[in-house]
């Protein structure tokens, strides 16, 4: 019964507040990515405004990896210029091309046209020759 006593006693009389304020408040920082602290910006309980930036991670790995994307980008645009400039000539190649095939057709054209009005005018080996020579431009532009 003594034993009850003293721990009543005790716990009535404990020291307690009802209007304590905490003086410290503590909030964990955690940064959006993992990283070594290069700087320390804010130190001990030294006041901190809103925004105000508390450290700087390390970030040579993510510089590092910025400026090898901005080379492949650099080297990918010299690639579509080499591209474009391919092109370009691919273009004129068939524009070459089409305008032999034209040259040819018609001067074929001009000789099947006399050697039908007239036989003796245009041999028969020559209008053969347009007509191979024809045949080839048409593959030239099929092949530009």
């Amino acid at each position: 019964m003594l034993a009850i006593s003293l721990i009543t006693l005790i716990f009535y009389f404990q020291p307690r507040s009802t209007a304590v304020t905490s003086v410290f408040r503590s909030v964990p920082i955690l940064p959006q990515t993992s990283g070594r602290v290069a700087e320390v910006f804010v130190l001990g309980s030294e006041p901190v405004q809103a925004g105000a930036p508390l450290f700087r991670l390390a970030d040579e790995t993510q510089r590092t990896a910025v400026e090898a994307a901005r080379r492949a980008v650099s080297q990918i645009d010299a690639a579509m210029l080499g591209a474009r400039a391919d092109l370009a000539a691919a273009e004129a190649r068939i524009l070459e091309a089409e305008d032999n095939l034209r040259q040819m057709s018609d001067e074929l054209a001009v000789k099947q046209d006399l050697a039908r009005r007239n036989n003796d005018v245009v041999s028969r080996r020559e209008i053969e020759r347009l007509q191979v020579t024809v045949q080839t431009r048409q593959a030239g532009v099929l092949v530009a």
